[in-house]
């Protein structure tokens, strides 16, 4: 990450002293515990504005209005599945946030797709709108962009590659802008001004060969990212978008926003799915009495989340309206849902000033199968050893060559315990004899005639 247009220091002792402020634990016993038997609340000091995961799925960031950015480890939680989805349960916070905005709070964030940075949008009164990159793992600030005079960068997203970065901002009432800029120079290559209306949510297709913007005017427009020229226009003035989003295979996109206002029907918040390729309008969901505030597609396509002023997530099949679940436990609007690039886990900020967790692995399809390493345990699909009974990758279950631990004491563990080649981590002797018994003897009561760990 090489943009640098102006430069401020980063503040790290104070975030660290501010963010350990507003970490709440729950249910802390007096002897000290595993922190994956901890259940911890993470709460800001106002409004959580975005959540964001970063693209390995191991690290949970959130924004909010009290200018505080706050990141946490959650690859142990991917493999807590006794929680109940609908439960909120977190891990302990390993870093504790380490970015510093600049007195105004931020309204968006993204991780860059390489995950070795982060870029969050915030205002500056004497500057406008301006977008901060930072690196993280020293937690430098490595530069900013200002967007002036729109007001607060209240969405961005990165192309695939990483190269461009399209942000939206404005107030309400009037003229924002959705902006494309050149990521290593920090050049401004395009630009839209909406007459009279806040640009509030951007995204890239899968592909990266187009991007959309949703505006106020009540336009969702989609862009051909090499020569920003104006391909479609979905649901002109029908209704007022406040988030979009790709289908992961590019197919379709997905809007969801307000539709309380005169000639919508009073419906509160409609989501509605577009074919790309021809701009026709495929379904319509009628989620709920209250607008929607934000939207995201699972990774495989099965799911979509829901969320807004109803103060509640809903997980609906996007593809035949039918809702899977709803998941309570925000008491007002949700202002941000994401899913992690494995599809094991939703976060969710809102106005409460709360960031909740949920493990929604148990709503999906077949994992044996996807090419996604699912658990974060190292095996992939087949190669899994809870693909042998099951179709899922769990963590858990039958298995016992995915948990860091030496199950059976022969001093190997998981991938490195010969008995995972063709069985599991449970008992010594599976493999034939080599299981760090005694050369030549026994191996938990059966004699294997091998080698014993070399012994």
């Amino acid at each position: 990450m090489t943009t640098i247009v102006g430069h401020r220091p980063a503040h790290l002792l104070l975030a660290a002293v501010a963010s350990l402020a507003f970490v709440v634990w729950i249910g802390c016993d007096d002897h000290e515990k595993d922190p994956r038997e901890m259940d911890a609340t993470i709460i800001h000091g106002a409004p959580v504005t975005a959540v964001a995961f970063s693209p390995d799925a191991r690290t949970l960031a959130s924004a909010g209005q009290d200018d505080m950015i706050r990141m946490i480890d959650v690859t142990d939680y991917h493999l807590d599945f006794e929680s109940p989805s609908s439960v909120t349960a977190l891990p302990a916070e390993l870093m504790s946030s380490p970015l510093l905005g600049w007195g105004y709070g931020f309204e968006s964030l993204a991780f860059t797709p390489d995950g070795a940075s982060l870029v969050a949008g915030s205002l500056l009164v004497t500057e406008g709108g301006v977008i901060g990159f930072w690196d993280l793992e020293s937690g430098e600030e490595l530069g900013e962009l200002v967007v002036n005079p729109s007001g607060p960068v209240i969405a961005l997203d990165f192309h695939p590659a990483g190269t461009l970065l399209a942000s939206g901002s404005g107030y309400p009432f009037e003229t924002g802008r959705a902006d494309l800029w050149r990521v290593d120079t920090g050049e401004l290559v395009f630009t839209e001004t909406p007459t009279l209306s806040r640009v509030n949510a951007v995204a890239f297709s899968p592909d990266g060969e187009t991007f959309a913007t949703a505006s106020d005017d009540g336009a969702v427009r989609l862009w051909r990212t090499e020569d920003q020229t104006l391909v479609r226009e979905f649901g002109v003035h029908d209704h007022v978008p406040h988030a979009i989003a790709f289908s992961p295979d590019g197919e379709r996109i997905a809007s969801g926003g307000d539709d309380s206002g005169p000639g919508f029907g009073a419906h509160g918040g409609l989501v509605r799915i577009w074919d790309v390729a021809t701009g026709v309008l495929e379904l319509t969901m009628d989620l709920s009495t209250m607008p929607i505030r934000t939207i995201d597609f699972a990774p495989d396509g099965t799911m979509l989340a829901v969320a807004g002023e109803a103060h509640r997530i809903t997980l609906v099949d996007p593809w035949t309206s039918v809702e899977i679940t709803t998941l309570k436990g925000h008491s007002q609007a949700i202002n941000s849902v994401r899913f992690s690039s494995n599809g094991q886990l939703l976060a969710s900020g809102s106005e409460d000033q709360y960031v909740r967790i949920w493990y929604v692995g148990d709503l999906v399809g077949q994992t044996c199968n996807d090419g996604i390493d699912n658990d974060l345990d190292g095996w992939l699909d087949e190669d899994d050893p809870d693909c042998v009974d099951g179709d899922r990758e769990t963590g858990f279950g039958d298995s016992e060559c995915n948990d860091n631990d030496d199950n059976d004491d022969d001093g190997y563990i998981d991938s490195n315990d010969p008995d995972c080649d063709d069985a599991f981590d449970d008992e010594q002797g599976a493999d034939g004899g080599v299981d760090g018994g005694t050369d030549g003897g026994t191996d938990g009561g059966t004699p294997d005639g091998g080698t014993d760990g070399g012994l």
